[in-house]
């Protein structure tokens, strides 16, 4: 029997033969190649000087003409590596909410499927490539899609696409992406990969893309080959291009694959969003937009002075390395400017004058200490500015060891407030990331399956979603109005909120006070009361993990053992014998009407009475007869 997801992936997989389908899918890729040319080469440049490539070739040869040392002192890939690193460090995950008070379990069920997911695919480490891409070229983004598995069913995947191999609406001018007409990706693949992805429907697309007729349009150099480029095939290693393109037509999301000469495939698209209807499943961001349309990152605004650094480091490394003369003409012996030159960068040089000549008047060398300090101020300047732009040394974990946790966490909140703009859209991709992977699940996850959750260290548990309701010999119930079996957690029915749960790091402050507690208990000579040691794990820096763990273990150690609380009660006891006899000797009347009331009270007591409740009884008792207790004796002393 076909299932309805079967049924849909089906629906999805076909060909659509016609020079008109391909040409218009054609045509919206040569928009995008022709229209975002210029960016993407700026986007190349500002990878190469992630990459320390930061001199160009003219520049190298006019150092090696005055024989100046090229210097590369890459600050910008500090910076990025920085960002990327507080980032990482942060706790980022899914976390669902419930839309009804009924909905809670849902909530809980949705929660762990979304981590499930991100968990096995890795995606936190893909956020921080994508971050990285946003950072550096400007764009980054991935796609949500299913593939079939060995159990029948599906699995999720988040499949991160390379920058270069984007295709988008040029004609999009917000940062999320959200009025772009058509998304995609152009890869080269092997010809005989291709067909053995989608089948024999994709040969007369393959092949003719290597036919090299008709084919040698300028492709950009962006969607070029690796290493080599070549536009749409390349017949000597047998690859072709491969465009995947989600695009809108009648207000539909079709999804269509082709190369140059051919449409593999064009149907609409197999995914669903929440309202049941066609959607796109990529999911890309920029960092900044500007008004020609071009996307561009952080490393743009740092190109200027990362320039500027390179040179005045090359310049004052020259200067030290260098010596400039003045003489009269035959104040040397030889006579030979040459010679003089080599002496003087020689550190064991040996200079002749002339016998008439005198050093510092005839000849000299002159000072260029205010030339050195100008281009030192200015190498300053420059790193200032880059200081400036998103991380600061706190957040590289420089110049902060004498610090306190306090100025450092203000310190990284400062550099990061120039990024806010950036990770405010960032932050919304991880979210639309998290609401694509929902959209899977409710679709595709139709039949009963387990999902780990592993909260818990060396604990982990598990939650059965799509579980059927069986009655007490094991046979699944049925729905007497639909006719389906009747399920627990079916997720296709769960309607919740999707938030991200953030918790930045900060280690650093949470230790200072962790500290500051344990100097403070010492002081007030506290012992090691469960009281005392809830309040240090409550606020030590571990994992909120092991802090339960470890409040479970205080709680169960912090229980009355029923053998102590029998003998508490037993000595309880004799000390009230004890002061029946001493009322029989001095206390008369007053004192033995005492002991006998005492002996009413616990005349019921049962053999577990709480120790506690007993002893509270004892004084309030006490507290209420002392002053007929004192009467009498002084009454029988007299």
């Amino acid at each position: 029997m076909t299932s309805t997801v079967d049924t849909i992936l089906d629906d999805a997989v076909g060909t659509f033969e016609g020079e008109t389908r391909l040409s218009i899918l054609k045509s919206l890729f040569n928009e995008c190649r022709n229209s975002t040319e210029i960016a993407r080469r700026e986007a190349q440049r500002d990878i190469d000087y992630y990459h320390d490539i930061q001199w160009t070739d003219a520049e190298l040869k006019e150092l090696a003409r005055r024989r100046q040392p090229p210097v590369t002192m890459n600050v910008i890939k500090d910076k990025i590596e920085s960002i990327c690193g507080v980032e990482e460090q942060s706790d980022t995950s899914p976390k669902a909410w419930a839309r009804t008070p009924n909905s809670e379990q849902a909530a809980e069920v949705a929660t762990d499927t979304l981590r499930y997911v991100c968990d096995g695919e890795r995606f936190a480490k893909h956020r921080i490539d994508v971050l990285r891409d946003m950072l550096i070229a400007g764009t980054g983004g991935a796609i949500v899609e299913v593939v079939p598995n060995k159990l029948g069913s599906f699995d999720i995947k988040i499949r991160k696409l390379r920058w270069e191999t984007l295709v988008y609406d040029p004609f999009s001018r917000e940062t999320d992406f959200s009025d772009a007409r058509y998304l995609g990706s152009a890869i080269w693949m092997n010809s005989e990969d291709v067909i053995a992805m989608y089948g024999e429907a994709s040969r007369e697309a393959v092949e003719g893309a290597l036919d090299d007729s008709g084919l040698a349009e300028d492709g950009g150099e962006s969607y070029s080959d690796r290493p080599i480029g070549s536009v749409w095939s390349d017949r000597k290693r047998n690859r072709v291009l491969i465009v995947e393109l989600y695009h809108i037509e009648a207000g539909i999301w079709m999804h269509s694959i082709f190369t140059g000469a051919g449409v593999i495939s064009s149907q609409e698209s197999p995914y669903r969003n929440a309202d049941g209807e066609p959607t796109c499943p990529i999911e890309l961001a920029s960092a900044y937009v500007n008004r020609d349309n071009e996307r561009y990152g952080v490393v743009r605004s740092m190109l200027s002075a990362q320039d500027e650094i390179n040179h005045r480091r090359s310049k004052m490394l020259h200067l030290l390395n260098t010596r400039q003369t003045y003489r009269k003409e035959g104040s040397i012996a030889a006579n030979d400017p040459q010679t003089l030159r080599r002496e003087l960068n020689k550190p064991d040089g040996d200079i002749v004058l002339a016998r008439t000549a005198e050093w510092g008047k005839d000849i000299g060398i002159i000072p260029t200490s205010t030339e050195f300090a100008g281009q030192a101020e200015l190498l300053n300047d420059a790193r200032r500015f880059i200081d400036k732009q998103g991380a600061n040394n706190a957040l590289m974990g420089r110049g902060s060891e004498h610090q306190s946790g306090r100025a450092i966490l203000a310190q990284q909140q400062a550099g990061l407030q120039t990024l806010a703009t950036l990770f405010s859209g960032y932050n919304d991709w991880i979210l639309r990331i998290y609401r694509q992977i929902w959209a899977r699940a409710r679709q595709f996850w139709q039949a009963p399956m387990w999902v780990r959750v592993t909260d818990d260290i060396g604990s982990p548990k598990f939650i059965q979603i799509n579980e059927p309701v069986v009655d007490a010999i094991g046979t699944p119930l049925i729905n007497p109005q639909t006719g389906l079996p009747i399920m627990r957690n079916r997720i296709a029915k769960m309607d919740v909120d999707l938030i991200v749960d953030r918790v930045v790091a900060s280690a650093n402050l949470q230790d200072e006070m962790f500290k500051e507690l344990i100097s403070l208990v010492k002081a007030s000579g506290l012992g090691a009361t469960p009281q005392v040691l809830s309040a240090l794990i409550a606020s030590s820096p571990v994992r909120a993990q092991v802090k339960r763990q470890l409040m479970q273990a205080i709680q169960v150690q912090g229980q009355p053992d029923p053998q102590q609380q029998q003998l508490v009660l037993r000595k309880a006891l004799a000390e009230i014998a004890k002061e029946e006899a001493y009322a029989m000797k001095y206390g008369a009347s007053a004192m033995k009407d005492q002991a006998e009331a005492r002996k009413t009270m616990l005349k019921n007591v049962p053999d577990e009475l709480d120790v506690a409740v007993l002893m509270q009884q004892l004084q309030a008792f006490q507290a209420a007869q002392n002053d007929k207790i004192e009467q009498s004796i002084l009454a029988n002393e007299s």
